[in-house]
Order: structure tokens, then C-alpha cells, then sequence
């Protein structure tokens, strides 16, 4: 997990693509609309692969690139248009991605545990009459693995307990 800058370009159908942008960007995107064709700039944690079929579930037709400038570069004649798009890079540098990845995993790892107890206190406060599997099933189903790592080894608990009862 790393937060990276990239480039895309959506060609045909651009309807409503600054909003589906703006859900995974971490920076406010740098948008150049032409008719029938968006080139956009952004920052996100998420990576290709998962971008890529996250455009691809929006029925778009797209190009995505990872600008660094180990693999990419870019020129438009028009200053203002090279600066709008990509005037961000001068502050979003490779250290600044760092810093924001490094901020990122602190902030998880510090909330892990917080979260998941706060959700399972949450299960039992609401006294849902949901089944462990079922809870586990859900939370799996919501990309929740921390909850669904605790409710794995709840459910273990209890298989032993029950095992060891008479």
C-alpha cells in the first residue's frame, strides 16, 4: 500500500467520471474536459490493478498511467494546461507520497484494534440475534477483514469450548 499520482484518460462516455474520480482520490483531481474525452490527474492509495477494475466495473474506456518519472512522461505546448494538470506534482513528490503512506499505516495500525472492538461491542449492544457465521460472513462481504479476523477467532473459542464441555 502506497500512495501513488496518476494520469487518466476517459474517452467516450465521460458522464459523472470528476465524482467517480473524486471517491478514490486522496487530493481534489486536475481535470481537462474536452468533448467526448476527460484527461484527469489524482493521488491514491489504491494501485493500478485496482483502479483499472474499478473503471472497468464504471463501464469506461479508459488509459491509466502511474506518473513518475521512471516510467512516464508528459508535455502539452499550452503552459497553463501542463500546469493544471500537472502543476500538483511540484509539491506531490515522491517524499510527499511517502509521508502520506507512512501517515496512512500509522493511522490504521493505531485504530485496528480500537475499531474492531468498538464493532464487535457494537454487535453485542444492539443484541442482534445474527449468528457468528453470519456476522463473519458480512463483514467479508464489506472488505472488513480485521472484524472478520476477530470473529474468526471468536468463533474458534467458542468450537473449542464446545469440545471441551461434557
Amino acid at each position: 500500500m502506497k500512495f501513488r499520482n496518476y494520469c487518466i484518460v476517459v474517452m467516450g462516455n465521460t458522464k459523472n467520471i470528476l465524482e467517480e474520480i473524486t471517491k478514490i482520490s486522496d487530493i481534489k483531481p486536475y481535470l481537462l474536459d474536452a468533448k467526448g474525452i476527460v484527461i484527469a490527474t489524482f493521488s491514491s492509495v489504491a494501485d493500478p490493478k485496482e483502479l483499472t477494475d474499478y473503471f472497468k466495473q464504471n463501464s469506461r474506456n479508459f488509459l491509466i498511467f502511474d506518473l513518475n518519472s521512471e516510467n512516464s512522461g508528459f508535455n502539452f505546448i499550452k503552459d497553463d494546461i501542463n500546469e493544471g494538470l500537472f502543476g500538483f506534482l511540484k509539491y506531490m513528490d515522491d517524499n510527499m507520497l511517502k509521508e502520506k503512506t507512512n501517515s496512512l499505516i500509522h493511522e490504521i495500525s493505531s485504530t485496528t484494534v480500537t475499531n474492531i472492538s468498538q464493532k464487535i461491542t457494537q454487535f453485542d449492544e444492539k443484541e442482534v440475534h445474527i449468528t457468528l457465521e453470519q456476522q463473519l460472513q458480512d463483514a467479508v462481504d464489506n472488505e472488513d477483514y480485521e472484524l472478520a479476523i476477530e470473529l474468526t477467532k471468536t468463533i474458534k473459542k467458542l468450537a473449542k469450548n464446545v469440545k471441551k464441555s461434557p
